[in-house]
């Protein structure tokens, strides 16, 4: 009952949080296209809920790469161990607008549309690439049981420290414990650490 509560809560926040920050959307969307040539979102194929694999949406912060340079790009990528371990980009490859999106992880707000499309949650663990999703384990795997959120159970923690290890134990425990407060604390607590 809980999940299905959850769904329309988020479709109908979603619905309106769209209309309310479109103004925002539209202004940063005009800027990275002055900045930069290319799309003003970025799709990436990630896997959700189940194993299923769906676009995730975001603002794009990087000058498009050449064929060349991509290619690299997506080789450095496959030796990641996961998408915790990130990928040092070349600050150059960075847009001015980029940087200042990041930094307020405005970057992420196309994600809205990702919770009203039903392909995640504004709470739930992170959406691994389809190359990472190979090298879960079984017991990993059930960390996708429920959508992956935009916020994480280890959100409100200082990143660099968190280990590969430490993250899924946290999911892990996440996907055994869920429920509306826990969504509540995880929620709140994030929000306090990004204001």
């Amino acid at each position: 009952m809980y999940f299905f509560v959850k769904r329309l809560f988020e479709f109908l926040i979603s619905f309106l949080s769209l209309i309310v920050i479109s103004p925002i959307i539209i202004i940063i969307g005009v800027l990275i296209r002055i900045e930069s040539k290319g799309p003003v979102i970025y799709r990436t194929i990630k896997v959700g809920k189940n194993g299923r694999l769906f676009s995730l949406f975001k603002f794009r912060t990087m000058r498009m790469f050449n064929s060349e340079e991509n290619l690299k790009y997506l080789e450095k990528l496959k030796q990641q161990k996961s998408s915790f371990e990130f990928l040092k980009t070349n600050n150059t490859s960075i847009t001015r607008i980029g940087r200042f999106i990041r930094k307020f992880n405005l970057d992420n707000l196309p994600n809205i549309i990702n919770v009203l499309l039903g392909d995640m949650s504004y709470v739930g663990p992170v959406s691994p690439s389809p190359y990472q999703y190979e090298n879960y384990t079984d017991e990993q795997k059930k960390i996708l049981r429920f959508r992956p959120g935009i916020i994480h159970p280890w959100s409100f923690l200082p990143r660099e420290t968190l280990t590969y290890e430490e993250i899924m134990r946290i999911e892990l425990d996440y996907s055994r414990t869920v429920s509306f407060l826990y969504d509540i604390k995880i929620f709140i607590r994030s929000f306090k650490k990004f204001i």
